[in-house]
């Protein structure tokens, strides 16, 4: 698979965080890229179509954030999300993280989600324009 493949994803993804800060879209398709250069990426196939992917988006010594998790709409609700997660959190070990870290958007994702897949709020995030 190339990344080129992934492209309908990260647009559909993107378009959900429309209005969200940098921070919570994950970057640009040309990180995507990277990532996949990396072996950063997990993909979720039917039919040898990709239709699902999460990124590690980065990396703090044993701490890696998990992001860029996207699923396209027909074929969510299949448990593929959390498949995606368990991959990614496998990949993640692999690297030798211990924690993983997700910044989730108030304004648009499912804390709800990310909390049954074990993750606590530990903080706040704040912003401020410069």
């Amino acid at each position: 698979m190339i990344p080129d493949e992934l492209e309908p994803l990260w647009n559909e993804g993107d378009a959900a965080f429309a209005g969200a800060p940098a921070l919570f879209r994950g970057g640009s398709f040309e990180d995507i890229r990277d990532a996949f250069a990396a072996g950063n990426v997990v993909v979720h196939q039917e039919d040898g179509r990709p239709v699902g992917f999460a990124t590690i988006v980065f990396t703090i010594g044993d701490h890696v954030g998990i992001g860029n998790l996207v699923v396209l709409k027909e074929f969510r609700g299949r448990g593929i999300a959390s498949k995606l997660m368990e991959e990614a959190h496998e990949l993640a070990r692999e690297k030798g993280a211990k924690h993983s870290l997700m910044c989730i958007w108030d304004g648009g994702t499912l804390p709800d989600f990310y909390q049954k897949a074990g993750y606590q709020p530990i903080g706040v995030v704040m912003s401020r324009e410069l």
